[in-house]
């Protein structure tokens, strides 16, 4: 521990303060999650938190964590494996695959490859492969939809169908002459095609399903499509990550009854954690919203 004469009080560079001070990487990177461990938060997740620390430091900051976050969700995401000795799970990948998952010592007496050096990190764009998801502010361009659905001009051409039928847009590429190879917008090409904020959101659920990742992550990814559809959809997406981690964020429950777990976040507090017939049978938060917008389902 460093110490200060004014204590916490000392500002932290010397461009408005002649009296501040200039911290190491080392120092700076204990300095960030002491913040996010001020607010006691119910879910952790540090990515690469230790990363400009020696080896000793390093394991003090985790034993340090593992007694402060106790009780907590908490994901660590690193190169180096300090953390992992503290951890209840291991996921451990290979290139951009998921490969194993246990505890440290599970994982070490199967004789997994678990890196010991940092050296043997994968690159930036190999943890991007790791991912398909589908943001609220995705994005479609004026090429085909077989480009959308790829971000690609090389591609396969049934997966490409395959996908848009997963994600409910298949009664629509049925009806287009040029099936994927159907331009979006007319800026380029007058015979192109207008899409509905309901069939662009089904084209970027195709997109993230195409990449194939072991990671899916949707966020809001259904607002735009009505109850029945919605729910298709859904029904839909249980085969094609079916051995994937799949992380749905929603405010509309359909998508819920299909997880195998559910987190309940109220006014920034997780204020419940379980499955649908679970949540529904206790008198919480869960029940109140499922109710709320049942009932106009029913209607």
């Amino acid at each position: 521990m460093m110490i200060f004469p004014t204590w916490i009080h000392t500002p932290l560079n010397r461009q408005i303060n002649p009296g501040g001070i200039t911290l190491s990487g080392g120092e700076s990177q204990k300095l960030l999650p002491a913040r996010l461990l001020y607010r006691r938060p119910q879910c952790v997740i540090l990515d690469e938190p230790t990363a400009a620390l020696d080896p000793i430091a390093e394991d003090h900051i985790y034993r340090s964590y593992n007694e402060i976050i106790d009780g907590s969700t908490s994901v660590f995401i690193s190169h180096c494996l300090a953390s992992t000795r503290f951890c209840d799970r291991i996921f451990l990948l290979d290139g951009a695959r998921f490969a194993e998952a246990g505890t440290h010592e599970e994982l070490m007496a199967a004789g997994k490859k678990i890196p010991k050096e940092c050296g043997e990190c994968h690159s930036y764009e190999e943890y991007l492969a790791l991912f398909s998801v589908v943001f609220q502010d995705y994005s479609l361009f004026e090429f085909s939809l077989a480009a959308n659905v790829t971000a690609s001009f090389d591609y396969d051409k049934d997966k490409v169908a395959e996908k848009l039928e997963d994600a409910e847009f298949g009664d629509r590429l049925r009806s287009l002459d040029r099936g994927i190879e159907t331009m979006i917008g007319r800026n380029y090409e007058n015979v192109g095609i207008d899409l509905s904020r309901g069939e662009q959101q089904k084209v970027a659920l195709a997109r993230a399903l195409y990449k194939d990742a072991p990671f899916v992550i949707l966020d809001e990814p259904t607002a735009a499509l009505d109850p029945i559809v919605e729910a298709a959809v859904y029904e839909g997406f249980q085969v094609p990550t079916k051995h994937k981690t799949a992380v749905f964020i929603s405010h509309r429950l359909s998508s819920c009854r299909f997880c195998d777990d559910i987190i309940v976040f109220h006014k920034g507090e997780l204020v419940q954690r379980g499955k649908h017939d679970v949540l529904c049978a206790q008198n919480g938060k869960y029940r109140e919203l499922w109710q709320a917008q049942a009932q106009y389902y029913k209607e």
